[in-house]
């Protein structure tokens, strides 16, 4: 379970759906939510308003070496070690997972102030990547327009239009 206390001492609410102890926990920079681990690795996204559970993210028994949101409270990164961290895009209406890879393990990682980059500390250094969401689809948007613009599937030619 995840408590939530005030400066003074004074318990504030209990968050009941960890089965196990929590063992990190980080607030959104809006405020209106909270990320928390508990020991069996269980990722829980909060509502703080509404004082309930948000979202469960699965993360297939990986073990999650540190959370951190982006600075405009709308992608969590979770770093699950042995060159793994994902991406979640949280707009409210659903959750999209992108996973970023490297040959080495990281050791944290940091979104810029504007949240438009993450520096990804590993045991070669650090990498910063792209996480500007409107850069990466413009760019995802030029890569496959010849393909969007030959195709016969319908459902995806207007996709960047």
């Amino acid at each position: 379970m995840l408590k939530l206390w005030s400066l003074d001492g004074e318990l504030i609410d209990t968050f009941e759906d960890h089965t196990d102890i929590v063992s990190k926990a980080t607030f959104s920079p809006d405020g209106k939510m909270i990320a928390s681990v508990s020991d069996n690795d269980t990722v829980i996204l909060w509502d703080v308003e509404k004082k309930k559970l948000k979202k469960r993210i699965n993360n297939d028994d990986r073990e999650v070496n540190s959370i951190n949101f982006s600075p405009e409270s709308n992608i969590l990164a979770i770093d699950y070690g042995y060159g793994l961290v994902t991406l979640y895009l949280l707009n409210g209406i659903f959750l999209k997972e992108t996973q970023l890879y490297t040959t080495n393990s990281f050791l944290g990682e940091k979104f810029s102030p504007d949240g438009k980059a993450i520096a990804v500390q590993n045991q070669s250094g650090v990498l910063l990547l792209n996480a500007d969401l409107d850069d990466l689809l413009n760019r995802a948007c030029n890569w496959a327009s010849a393909y969007l613009k030959t195709t016969d599937d319908e459902s995806i030619k207007h996709l960047c239009d």
